[in-house]
């Protein structure tokens, strides 16, 4: 599946909900536009699950447990993790039912899905497993890491965002301070996600329901996919 850390809830933190929704549709529009990631047709479905659902659930996760804590209190690190592995799962979520949708709406008369060939009862699974694992351990630590650097060298944009705190408890002297020695931790795991990022390349295969027509077509690739699809072989056509 593919699963990745995408900054949803570090956005709904610095900016809120409304100005995380625009961040994050620009940056996907940027990604289909000049990189070809995601696909122009696809926008509006990845814009609704990230921007729109991911913010706005990030933001009341964060909202929910930070409460009106100190903006340097240790609870506000712990509510950016939640609020981005929460935020990541429901974008997942929302992916998983349209693609699992797809077989029922759109077929030929005998059918055959036109478009992703895979039910609810495949899709779910197959997206869901790696985002609750992986990808929302990712998106929780990233984000926790960020929150914990705000607090100690840009206190501000924490209190701009979601803080709930209203300008309250203990946000103190509104200068940045020097934290490039005490913020460790944060360079320590940049660092290693730094070293850890070619493991992706050693992947065999394309990341679940990516998959191109040869791909579809190879008796070799087709046993890989319906392995990966929980023993459901792929359709004998391709969609």
């Amino acid at each position: 599946t593919p699963g990745h850390a995408v900054g949803i809830a570090m956005a709904a933190i610095d900016l809120g909900p409304w100005g995380a929704t625009i961040a994050i549709s620009v940056a996907l529009a940027i990604q289909a536009l000049l990189f070809g990631d995601g696909g122009i047709l696809a926008l509006g479905a990845n814009c609704f699950n990230m921007a729109v659902a991911g913010s706005w659930t990030a933001a009341a996760v964060y909202r929910l447990i930070a409460g009106r804590s100190p903006i340097d209190a240790r609870r506000r690190v712990i509510a950016g993790g939640l609020a981005g592995y929460c935020a990541i799962n429901v974008a997942a979520l929302l992916t998983a039912f349209e693609l699992g949708l797809q077989p029922l709406l759109f077929h030929d008369a005998t059918g055959a899905a036109l478009y992703a060939p895979y039910p609810l009862g495949v899709a779910l699974p197959a997206m869901m497993l790696g985002h609750l694992s992986f990808a929302g351990l990712a998106e929780g630590l990233l984000t926790a890491g960020v929150v914990r650097y705000l607090q100690q060298s840009e206190r501000s944009l924490l209190e701009f965002g979601v803080s709930g705190a209203g300008g309250a408890g203990g946000t103190g002297a509104s200068g940045p301070s020097p934290a490039l020695g005490s913020a460790r931790g944060l360079w320590a795991a940049l660092g290693l996600l730094l070293v850890l990022s070619p493991l992706g390349l050693l992947a065999a295969g394309s990341a679940w329901g990516e998959w191109s027509p040869a791909e579809l077509a190879d008796p070799a690739a087709r046993g890989e996919i319906a392995a990966a699809s929980g023993g459901v072989a792929p359709p004998a056509l391709v969609p």
